[in-house]
C-alpha cells in the first residue's frame, strides 16, 4: 500500500469515527470523552498531513477547545470532512513539491562536494538524475506522455511547448 493510500485510509477512518459521535448525539449533547478522542486523532493527523500552522488544524484545535459544545464539534468535523476532500483532490501537492525539493537539494549539495573534490564525473552524474527526475515529475504533472527511456531535451522541449 503506498503512502498516499495509507493516509487516505487513516483520514477516512478517523472522519468515519467523527460521523459516528455525531450521529450518536442528542439534544447538542455529546459523548466527551469519545470527541476528544476523535480530535486527537484528527488533530494529529491533520497536522502530518498538512502542517501544524495550516487553517485545518488551527480550526479543529480552536473548536476543540470547547468541545462540551455540539456545535463546535459540528465544525470540527466540518473542517475535517474537507481535510479529506481536499487530500483527495490533489492539495497536498505544495507539501510533496517542498519534501522532493528538499531531497532534490540534498543531491545538489552532494553534487557540489563531490565537484569541489574534483570529482567531476560523479558530481555530473549526481547533478543530471536530479534534473531528470524533476522534469519527469513535471511530465507527468502536465500529463506529458513520456518514451521508456526519454532524453533530457525531449522533455525539456515538451515541457516548454507547453508553456512550462
Amino acid at each position: 500500500m503506498k503512502v498516499d493510500e495509507k493516509i487516505l485510509k487513516r483520514i477516512a477512518e478517523i472522519l468515519e469515527l467523527g460521523e459516528n459521535i455525531n450521529s450518536r448525539s442528542h439534544d447538542g449533547n455529546i459523548d466527551t470523552a469519545a470527541s476528544f478522542q476523535w480530535a486527537s486523532s484528527a488533530l494529529n493527523m491533520t497536522g502530518r498531513v498538512f502542517g501544524t500552522d495550516s487553517h485545518y488544524f488551527t480550526s479543529i484545535e480552536e473548536n476543540a477547545k470547547d468541545f462540551p459544545l455540539y456545535h463546535c464539534f459540528q465544525v470540527a468535523l466540518g473542517v475535517f470532512r474537507a481535510v479529506k476532500e481536499d487530500y483527495e483532490n490533489g492539495a497536498i501537492f505544495k507539501l510533496r513539491q517542498i519534501v522532493e525539493a528538499e531531497v532534490f537539494d540534498d543531491f545538489l549539495e552532494q553534487s557540489e562536494s563531490l565537484f569541489s573534490a574534483g570529482f567531476y564525473q560523479p558530481a555530473a552524474v549526481v547533478a543530471g538524475s536530479v534534473l531528470e527526475d524533476g522534469l519527469r515529475k513535471m511530465c507527468a504533472r502536465e500529463e506529458i506522455e513520456l518514451s521508456k527511456k526519454p532524453k533530457l531535451d525531449s522533455m525539456n522541449s515538451a515541457l516548454a511547448k507547453k508553456g512550462v
